[in-house]
């Protein structure tokens, strides 16, 4: 390697300061805040919401069942009727 780089990899390290603890709170702030968004999209989707409709259409993510646009992550049963 070059004399160049290595004096700047000399410098860098002779001046860095480890953060230590805060960037360990950093980490732990940013997977805390992820947790509770998760827990809040979960909360948000109704228990037991039943949508009675034939398929109009579909998307990638999305279908149409009659005028309701729902999320294929929030389908947990879908049954079918022979009528």
């Amino acid at each position: 390697m070059s004399k160049e780089f290595d004096q700047r990899v000399t410098d860098f390290f002779a001046h860095y300061q480890d953060r230590g603890m805060k960037k360990w709170a950093g980490f732990f702030l940013s997977d805390h805040t992820a947790m509770i968004n998760k827990e809040t999209r979960q909360k948000s989707v109704p228990d037991r919401a039943e949508i009675v409709g034939f398929v109009q259409g579909y998307a990638e993510d999305k279908v149409v069942i009659g005028e309701h646009v729902i999320a294929l992550d929030d389908l947990r049963r879908v049954l079918l009727s022979s009528d």
